[in-house]
């Protein structure tokens, strides 16, 4: 690996201190080592979940990029028509780009497509894929629809459902659905505003500074979620422009609590980078994780970054004066008698990862892996996208959070804030799951993560893929 040796860098001010959390042990760091096809966890875990074998399993995930950029090109040709695209894994691989309209597509993107044997055009879709994030930006939380005396994008509505008029308080998030060319609304029945309560627990456990929502512990059953699945699907329909589902969102949040993929004092550090207007090296964790935040018992200051509009992460400092040593390198196996290392060869863009398979690993629940459901996800319960605790102030989320599902993905308390990646590719910073208080025993029905594009937008750092720095 390629190492170099660093002065100081300069530190800008705290915005905000979120405060203290528990304290987690830190994981003793293992030496760094070269990714080699032996420590990829995706293979094995490839094959099992879509029943290949590994040879296969290998084949597909070396072909899951080319097939991206190809479908990238068909999108840029036919572009006032994409709907959707993605990747099936199913008996082949196969990349599709879905179309509106009957006519076919342009001639230069059939050939294109006719060059590949795995790559497929499709048309008949409804609504293009910039009509969805209208749809869905329009729609929000579900204020425009309720708020008094407003006509937002999707219009006002007079009476309805009780449902209805807390809509605000129990949407959790909505998404994308590229394959049925709709968006998805998840609600949380249990979190419907409630005067009479005194304090509220937001999903995934965290006390709310402004209680806006009863959670008594009588979770809401799976009868109750449908009957106000079919409540909601009926009061809705009029306020929507493009075909929608409402799913079950109960127990969306944080699963809050450096190398990447250790232990930090709360969470697990994600990627090693550096600031690009004052050159400081450190380490990328969750913007809803702690400021205070120490590995290998060393103080790392905070420098920037909390629960943003469009990434959850922040920035911490390695000191200088002792000479440190910052790897590029990620905890990237976790399945044998110790760690393994993998060096970060580089990032990749959100709008291309969709039906990626791909790997996180956290403090306590190591490495699992599972597949990009939505590239457009909007986490949207209360707890999400404030601008710091201490205020609490809470802002919408933009459509930009990546979902991944998959039978054998892990994640629980401490594990937010760890890397998100497919071989050496980083792709984000873990945020949270889509189960409220998750055992670290049991699989998740999904993850999110912050897309590393957008992390280093927000934070304004690089992500290291040049092996290590020493910090004098």
């Amino acid at each position: 690996m390629l190492t170099s040796t660093v002065g100081a860098g300069a530190q800008t001010t705290p915005l905000i201190d979120s405060g203290p959390e528990s304290e987690t042990g830190a994981v003793p760091q293992q030496p760094p080592s070269t990714l080699t096809e032996t420590v990829n966890p995706a293979i094995a875990s490839y094959a099992a979940d879509y029943s290949v074998s590994e040879a296969e399993a290998e084949r597909r995930l070396a072909r899951l990029d080319g097939i991206s950029e190809v479908l990238q090109s068909i999108r840029e040709l036919d572009s006032e028509r994409v709907a959707g695209w993605g990747i099936d894994h199913g008996e082949t691989l196969t990349g599709w780009v879905w179309l509106t309209g009957t006519g076919a597509a342009s001639t230069e993107a059939v050939a294109l497509a006719d060059a590949h044997a795995d790559i497929e055009i499709r048309v008949g879709a409804a609504h293009t894929y910039a009509e969805l994030r209208d749809a869905q930006d329009g729609f929000g939380d579900g204020s425009h629809i309720v708020a008094p005396g407003t006509t937002g994008a999707v219009g006002h509505a007079t009476g309805g459902s009780d449902l209805l008029q807390d809509l605000p308080s129990i949407v959790t998030f909505t998404g994308l659905d590229l394959r049925s060319n709709g968006i998805y609304i998840g609600i949380d029945p249990s979190l419907a505003a409630d005067a009479s309560t005194g304090s509220a627990i937001v999903p995934g456990g965290l006390m709310t500074p402004d209680p806006i929502a009863s959670t008594d512990g009588n979770a809401t059953d799976d009868t109750s979620l449908e009957t106000a699945i079919a409540q909601l699907t009926t009061d809705l329909d009029p306020h929507i422009s493009v075909a929608f589902e409402v799913v079950d969102g109960r127990g969306a949040g944080f699963s809050a609590d450096f190398d990447g993929g250790r232990g930090m004092r709360t969470c697990t550090s994600g990627f090693a980078a550096v600031t690009n207007d004052t050159g400081v090296y450190g380490i990328v964790t969750a913007g809803h994780c702690s400021n205070t935040q120490r590995m290998q018992g060393v103080s790392l200051p905070w420098v920037r970054g909390y629960e943003s509009r469009r990434a959850d992460a922040q920035f911490h400092e390695i000191p200088t004066g002792a000479n440190h040593v910052l790897y590029d390198d990620y905890v990237c196996n976790t399945s044998g008698w110790w760690d393994s290392e993998c060096d970060v060869s580089g990032d990749i863009a959100r709008m291309n990862m969709q039906d990626h398979y791909v790997c996180h690993t956290g403090m306590n629940t190591g490495t699992s892996c599972g597949t990009v459901e939505d590239i457009s996800h909007r986490p949207s319960y209360y707890g999400a996208c404030r601008y710091g605790s201490e205020t609490g102030r809470r802002i919408n989320c933009s459509s930009v959070f990546v979902l991944v599902e998959g039978p054998s993905l892990y994640s629980c308390e401490g594990d937010s804030g760890g890397p998100w990646f497919s071989y050496g590719t980083a792709y984000g910073i873990h945020m949270g799951t889509v189960n409220q208080y998750p055992t670290c025993y049991e699989p998740v029905s999904g993850a999110i993560f912050s897309a590393i594009d957008e992390v280093e937008s927000f934070l304004n750092v690089d992500i290291l893929s040049n092996g290590s720095v020493t910090i004098e």
